[in-house]
């Protein structure tokens, strides 16, 4: 449908196109003068010159003024991504020459950054330390928390919390130690105590053995010595 009024529309604009004797289509006015080139296929009104459509990226009755801020393409309708700085993208084909801002990725920079990565362009990966490894796209803070020992938005920091068990744990660790030891040092000398008096006990109670010879015979006599 629509490509029969505009094939009815050129019909009209070439006739009166020749009843101003321009030998070209692609010329208008009295003067026949050339259509623009910004027109799209050169093809203009033919008292005007007004462009009938524009190449992508150009808006106006002569073509001749680029697209918006922020848009692009043919008749100007498409909307930019988000290019990096705020800045527009190409008026034409609506890439972004300086890349992406935080959370975009793509020549358009109109897709959003995959599982586990962020930043500007997506070119950082999340934290090893998030829990399932997700995180904002755009702040790389972890959606889901930290796995264990550690904190923070971006969980780059051990916990101190678990800092101080571990600080705990060493102090227990070697207050237990000092016990074993002090009571093994105890039982040492308790030992070596009891093994010293049992020596001086058989000492005092030692018989002393005397011999007397009395004739053909010996008697013997035994003391105590106390």
């Amino acid at each position: 449908m629509f490509g029969s009024l505009l094939s009815l529309a050129l019909i009209s604009f070439y006739s009166r196109n020749a009843a101003f004797g321009c030998p070209a289509q692609n010329q208008y006015g009295t003067e026949c003068r050339n259509c623009s080139t910004a027109c799209e296929n050169e093809l203009c009104n033919p008292e005007t010159g007004a462009c009938l459509r524009c190449h992508p990226g150009f808006t106006g009755n002569f073509c001749n003024q680029s697209c918006a801020v922020n848009t692009y393409g043919k008749d100007c309708v498409m909307t930019c991504g988000f290019c990096k700085d705020e800045r527009t993208c190409n008026h034409i084909h609506g890439s972004c020459a300086k890349g992406c801002t935080e959370g975009w990725f793509g020549e358009k920079c109109d897709i959003p950054c995959e599982f586990g990565y962020h930043g500007v362009d997506c070119n950082e990966v999340c934290s090893l330390n998030c829990l399932y490894q997700e995180c904002d796209r755009f702040t790389g803070n972890c959606t889901f928390g930290c796995i264990p020992e550690y904190q923070g938005p971006n969980c780059q920091t051990r916990s101190s919390l678990d800092s101080q068990s571990a600080l705990d744990g060493a102090i227990l660790g070697y207050s237990v130690n000092g016990i074993f030891v002090f009571i093994n040092v105890v039982l040492g000398v308790v030992f070596g105590l009891k093994f010293v008096k049992r020596q001086n006990e058989r000492r005092r109670v030692e018989p002393i053995v005397i011999t007397k010879s009395e004739g053909p015979t010996k008697q013997i006599v035994s003391s105590l010595v106390v």
